[in-house]
């Protein structure tokens, strides 16, 4: 099974089919100009945790 993912839904399921096209075409087949452009992941803060060790830092 091959799930096609782009800004976090499924867009797409199939076999090896769906995989075929995905390396032939790229996501340009299942995502729009603009989707392409716009960012996918929000950066994450920064949090101190006090209860963090790491002995190796």
């Amino acid at each position: 099974m091959v799930h096609i993912f782009a800004n976090g839904q499924i867009l797409e399921s199939g076999g090896p089919e769906i995989a075929t096209r995905l390396e032939e075409t790229g996501y340009s087949a299942w995502v729009e100009e603009e989707q392409r452009a716009a960012p996918t992941i929000a950066a994450r803060p920064v949090v101190d945790d006090p209860f963090f060790s790491d002995g190796l830092l």
